[in-house]
């Protein structure tokens, strides 16, 4: 097979996983949550912490006789705030960091939580760990605001044997794909498609459905002449699904959540299994119908 997936056993860069509520958490348990993840988080080798700052613009007047003013105006470099923006620490970030790698980082924020790791393995075990370390402040957080919506997102590479213009996308797509657009299996250059679509469902209020291809020349030098560097020809496979919760049903505990993260998951194999060739999805065991 000329193309080779980014690790030995898969082919997955980055996972993410964001859930958004309905309205901000409350003050107080926010303060209260913050201040416990703040101990309990490096415990679990979270080594890094950022402040995230939260921007509230001021509002349009809604008063009777008082003219309408905009929040914003076009100026010459585009939008500009009217009047001081009021600031304040909107939540925190923290980061597992090995040499220069971010390996994990959650975004602890009170309109989202969001969860995003480079060490994935397989798919029960990514869960698992979705689980231990949002499980509490989300279980925290669901007593007083509802889950609006959550994403699940997969960053997937494949790379050339072949160097440059000479590989084949043939050998690494389908040729039937409905994500895939013909044109990309006459190209030489590099390029990038995006295709994005709602599907039809009754289990929420909505599902996006989103994929990106970007072609793309990775420079390494050769293995046995380090002086000399090589070309490689590279293709990230994006894929998203993103669920807007129905009001009168969403998930009210972490279980739920992580029950609709495995059929949000089990989308995204039938997404990916669509996208790649059958010797390209045999090279990182991809079974659409198996959970893993």
């Amino acid at each position: 097979m000329p193309w080779l997936p980014a690790h030995q056993a898969h082919a997955i860069e980055r996972v993410s996983v964001t859930f958004q509520f309905a309205e901000p958490v409350p003050s107080k348990a926010w303060q209260a949550l913050l201040n416990r993840a703040s101990v309990d988080l490096p415990l679990q080798g979270f080594n890094v912490s950022l402040d995230e700052m939260e921007f509230n613009f001021p509002q349009a007047s809604n008063f009777p006789g008082v003219p309408q003013m905009n929040a914003f105006v076009f100026g010459p470099d585009g939008l500009v705030p009217q009047g001081q923006p009021q600031t304040g620490v909107g939540g925190k970030t923290f980061r597992r960091v090995s040499g220069d790698s971010v390996q994990e980082e959650i975004s602890l924020l009170r309109t989202r939580f969001i969860y995003a790791t480079t060490l994935y393995d397989r798919w029960a075990g990514c869960k698992k760990r979705i689980a231990n370390v949002l499980g509490l402040y989300l279980s925290a957080v669901l007593s007083s605001v509802d889950i609006s919506l959550i994403k699940l997102e997969y960053w997937d590479r494949f790379v050339s044997e072949e160097s440059g213009s000479n590989a084949v996308f043939a050998q690494l797509f389908r040729q039937d794909s409905k994500h895939v657009p013909e044109f990309i299996f006459d190209m030489h250059e590099l390029w990038h498609t995006h295709v994005g679509y709602f599907l039809h469902t009754h289990d929420v209020a909505k599902r996006l459905i989103n994929v990106n291809l970007d072609a793309i020349d990775l420079e390494e030098r050769d293995a046995t002449n380090p002086s000399i560097r090589l070309q490689r020809r590279s293709v990230g496979i994006y894929t998203m699904v993103q669920d807007t919760v129905r009001q009168d049903a969403p998930p009210s505990d972490i279980d739920a959540t992580m029950v609709a993260l495995d059929g949000m998951h089990a989308i995204l194999k039938d997404v990916l299994a669509d996208v790649i060739s059958e010797e390209a999805a045999r090279l990182i065991s991809l079974d659409a119908k198996a959970q893993s």
